[in-house]
C-alpha cells in the first residue's frame, strides 16, 4: 500500500522542529551529568556568535557535532538513550506551524520521510511521535561496542548528501515514482533532495538555499511569529 503513495521527504532540525534535536540532547546530557561542563564551554564562543548574529548558524551546529561524537565516546549506550527520549519527548510540540499542519495533512495521503543529521537515537524517538513509519527515517548513527558508544559516527546525512536516501525509500517501495513527491529543506544541504523531488519547498531557507530556491521557482515558506508567508503573500 506504501507503494502507490506519493513520498513526503521531511529535514527535521529548524523545519519541523524549532531547535535541532542534536543541540537539544547535547544540553541535556550536560545537564545531567553524563557530559562534563566543559563540554558546553567550548561551545560558547560560536554559540554567542550565531546567537548574536556575527557568525553563521552552520559552525555552530557543526561544533556541536564534534563536541558530541567526542564525548559519547565511552559513554552508556542505555544512560543516553533515556535521556535522548526524554529529549524528543520535551521536543514534540516544539515545532513550527507550516510544518507541523502539512504533516498532519499528508499522514495518510503520502509516506512520511524523515532525513536528518540528527542522532537516530533521538530522531528516532522524535519522529515516532509524529507518525513517521521507522522505515523511513534516515539518521546519523554511532558506532557501539560492548554497550558503550565508540564515539565513531557511521552514517552521516548531511555530509554524504541526502539524495542518496530518495534512492533507499525507492528501492524499500517498489513500484514507487517521485511523481507528486514533496521535499522540505531549510538548508544549502537540503538542496540535493529538493532538485529530485516534484514539490520542493524551502521552509525558513538561509541565504544560499533561498538563492537556489528563488532561482528555480520553488516554493519558499517564511514562519516568524504568528505569521507565515508563502512566496511573499501572506498566508490567512
Amino acid at each position: 500500500m506504501d507503494a502507490q503513495k506519493p513520498l513526503a521527504f521531511f529535514d527535521i532540525d529548524g523545519t519541523l522542529i524549532r531547535s535541532s534535536l542534536l543541540i537539544e540532547l547535547c544540553r541535556n546530557l550536560v545537564r545531567l551529568g553524563v557530559f562534563p561542563q566543559r563540554a558546553e564551554r567550548e561551545l560558547q564562543k560560536t554559540r554567542i556568535a550565531w546567537e548574536e548574529r556575527h557568525g553563521s548558524y552552520h559552525p555552530y551546529v557543526m561544533a556541536v557535532v564534534s563536541v558530541y561524537y567526542r564525548y559519547l565516546a565511552g559513554c552508556s549506550v542505555n544512560q543516553v538513550t533515556s535521556i535522548a527520549e526524554m529529549t524528543a519527548r520535551e521536543q514534540e510540540y516544539r515545532v513550527y506551524v507550516y510544518t507541523r499542519e502539512l504533516i498532519k495533512r499528508l499522514h495518510s495521503t503520502h509516506t512520511l520521510i524523515a532525513i536528518t543529521g540528527s542522532p537516530d537515537i533521538v530522531a528516532r524517538p522524535f519522529t515516532a511521535l509524529w507518525g513517521f513509519d521507522q522505515r523511513f527515517v534516515f539518521s546519523s548513527t554511532a558506532e557501539i561496542t560492548d554497550g558503550q558508544f565508540t564515539g565513531r559516527r557511521l552514517i552521516r546525512p548531511h555530509e554524504d548528501g541526502k539524495d542518496q536516501f530518495i534512492d533507499q525509500c525507492l528501492t524499500l517501495l517498489p513500484g514507487s515514482t517521485l511523481a507528486h513527491s514533496i521535499g522540505v529543506g531549510d538548508t544549502e544541504g537540503d538542496i540535493s533532495l529538493l532538485e529530485r523531488v516534484a514539490y520542493p519547498i524551502a521552509f525558513n531557507p538561509n541565504f544560499a538555499l533561498a538563492q537556489v530556491a528563488r532561482k528555480h521557482g520553488w516554493r519558499m515558506v517564511i514562519e516568524r511569529k504568528d505569521a507565515i508567508w508563502v512566496n511573499g503573500e501572506l498566508l490567512a
